[in-house]
């Protein structure tokens, strides 16, 4: 399990003490949630391969996820991670957070869907 140095946020000065605690709580969350997503999707393994072997879940920003259940599982914990905000947040503080994810997950890890998917959870 990666967790990155607390006062990574800290830096940041123009967000909020709450957007600073859900931005850190995703980190720890999404990495417990592999324990729940990586099992499951290990019961699917040959299915995933064969829906997200496909380039259209991922660019060339793609470095660390270069199999299809690592894509997948990455797709999942940030997506329930989002929905657990939703219903745990304040809606200024969810959305601030599900874009902060976003940006993360296309712009850095070249998940190019992720946007996609998030505006619907979001509507």
């Amino acid at each position: 399990m990666f967790i990155c140095n607390a006062n990574r946020y800290d830096l940041t000065k123009d967000i909020t003490e709450k957007q600073k605690e859900v931005l850190m709580s995703g980190i720890v969350f999404t990495e417990i949630d592999h324990n729940y997503v990586n099992p499951t999707s290990n019961k699917y393994k040959k299915e995933i391969a064969e829906i997200f072997k496909r380039k259209i879940w991922t660019d060339e920003k793609n470095k660390f996820y270069e199999n299809p259940q690592s894509v997948f599982n990455e797709y999942m914990t940030h997506s329930v991670f989002c929905l657990w905000v939703k219903e745990k947040y304040d809606q200024k503080t969810s959305d601030y957070l599900i874009n902060e994810r976003i940006k993360m997950n296309v712009e850095k890890r070249g998940f190019i869907k992720v946007g996609y998917y998030a505006d619907l959870a979001i509507v």
